[in-house]
């Protein structure tokens, strides 16, 4: 469809070749107390390292073409979002990382510009609890509406058109003015929000989609649905999809067409998914009758999950290290490595790249920077910035009756002992100006509450910082406005 409006899909995979990520461990954090500053007097604590290091990820090698969807299998601690967390390029938390990725032959270094083609969606639900469902995909929507629409289509329509067609994907279309809500505020129940945090991801039109965990708080048909959606997009626009699921059930995962499991940081499988069972039974392990096959993957290196078959009591790998010897001696490790090699041929013979980066700039809003990551202009970010505060601020409607009605209280109850008892007043305030303290705790309290004193001021609440560190892996506005509460 788009390239029958004119513009070309934005294909781009993704080659991974021995990435390690280094981080800190939890000895490198402490609670202070009292005594925290009298332990910096002390010339011992000045040279102290700053905690151990470990290896979060160690020589992952892995590829995901366009079109094709790839799963990461493991379990908590494995990894998982730390590589989709790279997938996406996002690197400043980690103390060291080492490795390549490629981007359509783009390097990481260069992928920077374009970080709004590759967005993360994170396992939390963070939304301004006072907007509605409509409007916080709208706003998605205004700030990545491509600029190149054809003429006589405007750019209402086409936020209109993808909006309504995301609620109906997503069965949204009945809590369409529903604000989403939070553990304080009623809205969206929690399947409700999760579609939410999907379809505003979905908005983001990115080339690589990375979806950590998307389905928890989904029902088994719900999160069914969510991936046939994925792979749905996959193939009609030729998009990249990484994901990674806990207990996901079989019919999920014939959906994606590799998989790579992960335990402890190290890599011990990564092919076609199709293959994956049968590499793991031939090493010795046991697959229960009717377990599904993420369940197996994943327990494998469980004690308490894992089922040995007769005979490889001695010979099956058990640990995590041994796990990942026996993969890279294993011939499906060198046909994985041929088939990057093989992949990594095509792209430079194709160079999707360059296509890429031409598509990049021209739907780029006019009066935007080439460069810019973002793909509104200055003034329509600012547009909707202020248009979405404002629905913020109205959708608290029990916020703003209590505040505005203490601005006729307080001043009532402030001023009820001096209109009562003129005595307590001086004679002199009561011949010149017997109204001036009304007056004057009437106007302190309405300043107080007005909202346009802090319009454009950041915030560094975590409520209103929370949106946008979500908003920050979609290259949406990372300003946040707020008004005081």
């Amino acid at each position: 469809m788009d390239e029958k409006r004119g513009r070309k899909q934005k294909k781009m995979g993704v080659i991974v070749s021995n990435l390690t990520v280094v981080g800190q461990g939890y000895d490198a954090s402490s609670i202070s107390d009292n005594l925290t500053p009298i332990r910096y007097l002390w010339p011992g604590n000045w040279f102290r390292g700053k905690g151990s290091r470990f290896d979060i990820l160690h020589d992952v090698s892995a590829f995901c073409k366009e079109g094709e969807m790839l799963l990461v299998l493991g379990r908590p601690g494995a990894g998982c979002s730390t590589f989709l967390r790279l997938i996406t390029n996002q690197r400043s938390t980690y103390l060291d990382v080492t490795g390549e990725v490629l981007y359509g032959g783009i390097s990481a270094k260069e992928f920077e510009q374009y970080s709004g083609e590759a967005i993360y969606a994170p396992e939390e639900d963070i939304h301004y609890a006072t907007l509605s469902t409509a409007n916080t995909l709208d706003f998605a929507l205004k700030m990545k509406t491509p600029g190149n629409l054809l003429p006589e289509e405007k750019k209402k329509d086409f936020r209109a058109r993808v909006l309504d067609g995301l609620l109906n994907i997503f069965g949204l279309v009945k809590q369409r003015d529903t604000i989403a809500g939070n553990e304080y505020v009623r809205g969206l129940s929690g399947g409700e929000r999760k579609r939410l945090t999907i379809s505003e991801a979905m908005a983001s039109q990115g080339a690589i989609e990375c979806w950590d965990c998307s389905t928890r708080g989904l029902d088994a048909a719900s999160a069914l649905d969510y991936a046939k959606s994925l792979r749905i997009t996959t193939d009609t626009l030729n998009k990249t999809t990484i994901a990674t699921f806990y207990q996901a059930s079989e019919s999920i995962y014939r959906l994606f067409d590799r998989v790579l499991v992960l335990e402890k940081g190290k890599c011990i499988y990564f092919g076609p998914a199709s293959q994956a069972k049968d590499y793991f039974v031939n090493l010795g392990f046991d697959c229960e009758p009717r377990k599904s096959t993420p369940d197996f993957l994943t327990g494998i290196t469980n004690p308490q999950e894992r089922i040995i078959r007769p005979g490889f009591e001695d010979k099956a790998p058990l640990t995590s290290s041994a796990l990942e010897t026996v993969w890279k001696a294993s011939p499906n490790y060198q046909e994985s490595l041929a088939a990057a090699a093989a992949y990594q041929q095509d792209l430079e013979a194709e160079k999707p790249a360059e296509t890429f980066k031409a598509e990049v700039r021209a739907s780029k809003a006019r009066g935007q920077r080439k460069r810019s990551q973002h793909q509104a202009n200055y003034v329509q970010q600012v547009r909707g910035l202020a248009l979405r505060q404002l629905q913020i601020f109205w959708g608290n409607k029990f916020d703003i009756v209590t505040r505005y009605a203490s601005v006729i209280i307080q001043p009532s109850s402030t001023d009820l002992p001096f209109t009562t008892c003129p005595s307590m007043l001086p004679e002199s305030s009561l011949e010149e100006e017997p109204s001036s303290l009304p007056s004057s705790s009437t106007l302190s309290c309405l300043c107080r509450r007005w909202p346009c004193v802090s319009l454009v001021a950041p915030s560094w609440r975590s409520k209103s910082r929370m949106p946008s560190i979500l908003h920050r892996p979609f290259t949406l506005p990372k300003w946040c406005w707020t008004f005081p509460s």
